[in-house]
């Protein structure tokens, strides 16, 4: 029998609640997979074994059944899928209340049977075809290319069409969890009326494998919403592992519109919050794990960068492109010896920071002062302070430290040192 006996019993719950009526079924040696009557599932029905080795209907009936071992009055009837005999479907009951059920019971099991299968075919195809792209965004020797080409047409990649990798990580992913388990234990004591005192629901834990169902559909749910903006002929959105997503997307879309659509649909019906990093577009098959490397570099820096910032003052930026963070990139590669003899010239400047915090607010002044094409108005207005005291800040700067940021070389200067500054910190911590 293609069908395993929990699906077999799946469909003859479905059955008997249509029909009113038990019925069983079995597999092709007589042994009941399926019945209403949880008694019998085990037993055997030789009436069954023959209907199935013959592939004729049998009838039972009170004047023959000693013929047939196991088997009580009804009628049996071989089932099929793809022209093959996988079992028979035996309704119980007089032959006159059992005859004219047959041929629709038979087509109702088969039907269900192939709608079983139907998923069984789409699950596989979805993981053959996640299993490829996990292979395709690693990095692979030239033999590995070759074979990938291959699956890719099993799988009915295709990979002329361009497309673009990004990342997506679930910020609150914790959390999320964290809700999981607690509406999951209130709602198991509203549904048995049990009285418990608030503060002991706040220690109820879930089963464990009740919560992992929830988190992987949820997981599925953040998948379908992402898959409802893209483009299914061409398009794959899969989960790589805890968090972590990954879209291989052909949108020509600008990508920052289409990852905040993305961000913003995600948020409203799950309301989980995604950071993305966005990949080069890759018109070749080696360019897949260079597009996805960019985007765990984009996520790694954008997410953990902004040392300077007060929470207050982060731009609040969610969706990483390699424009807003190519220096950091860049100087990412620069050797660390490089780097040590570049920020030798602000040691001194950073080492008083760590004992003084106003040290810190001016060197955030001269970030948010640099990205805002050195305009004091604008700066003034990021962090909501007075034009004055950032006037105040960068005289301090000049008076103690000799930088005047208020030349643009000097600004650009100080600027990259606090970038490989913020790159140390992110690489120790």
């Amino acid at each position: 029998m293609l069908l395993n006996r929990n699906d077999v019993q799946k469909i003859v719950n479905r059955v008997v609640s249509i029909l009113g009526k038990n019925i069983n079924i079995m597999d092709q040696n007589g042994i009941i997979i399926g019945s209403g009557d949880e008694l019998r599932v085990n037993d055997y029905h030789e009436a069954a074994k023959i209907s199935a080795q013959e592939k004729r209907e049998i009838i039972v009936t009170e004047e023959n059944k000693n013929l047939y071992k196991g088997s009580q009055p009804g009628v049996n009837i071989p089932i099929y899928h793809n022209n093959q005999v996988q079992g028979v479907v035996g309704i119980t009951g007089e032959k006159a209340e059992t005859q004219g059920y047959g041929q629709l019971v038979k087509e109702l099991v088969e039907l269900m049977i192939s709608e079983i299968e139907q998923k069984k075919t789409e699950q596989f195809k979805v993981r053959a075809m996640e299993e490829f792209a996990k292979e395709l965004i690693k990095e692979n020797s030239e033999e590995d290319v070759e074979i990938l080409k291959w699956r890719a047409q099993l799988v009915g990649f295709d990979l002329k069409q361009e497309r673009r990798v990004i990342l997506c990580d679930i910020i609150n992913f914790k959390e999320a969890i964290e809700d999981l388990k607690s509406k999951d234990s209130l709602e198991s004591l509203d549904s048995f009326k049990i009285d418990i005192k608030e503060e002991q629901k706040k220690t109820l834990v879930m089963p464990q494998d009740t919560l992992e169902i929830k988190i992987q559909k949820l997981k599925q749910k953040v998948i379908e919403l992402i898959q409802s903006l893209s483009n299914r002929k061409f398009d794959l959105v899969f989960n790589l592992y805890q968090d972590r997503f990954v879209i291989l997307t052909s949108s020509k879309e600008n990508p920052l519109e289409y990852c905040e659509r993305i961000r913003n649909k995600v948020m409203k019906n799950t309301k989980l919050d995604l950071v993305m990093g966005i990949g080069d577009k890759c018109s070749h098959i080696n360019e897949y794990n260079k597009s996805f490397n960019l985007g765990i570099s984009l996520l790694r820096v954008g997410t953990g960068t902004d040392y300077f910032l007060e929470s207050s003052l982060k731009l609040d930026k969610k969706i990483f492109g390699y424009n807003d963070y190519s220096m950091y990139l860049l100087y990412e590669n620069i050797a660390k010896t490089t780097k040590d003899i570049y920020l030798k010239e602000y040691r001194k400047l950073f080492y008083d920071m760590t004992n003084n915090t106003s040290i810190k607010e001016l060197l955030a002044t001269v970030k948010v002062y640099f990205l805002n094409d050195m305009s004091i108005k604008i700066t003034s207005d990021k962090m909501f302070i007075h034009r004055n005291t950032i006037i105040y800040r960068f005289k301090k700067l000049k008076d103690n430290y000799d930088i005047d940021v208020t030349n643009s070389y000097e600004c650009m200067k100080l600027y990259t040192g606090i970038i490989i500054y913020e790159l140390e910190q992110l690489q120790q911590n």
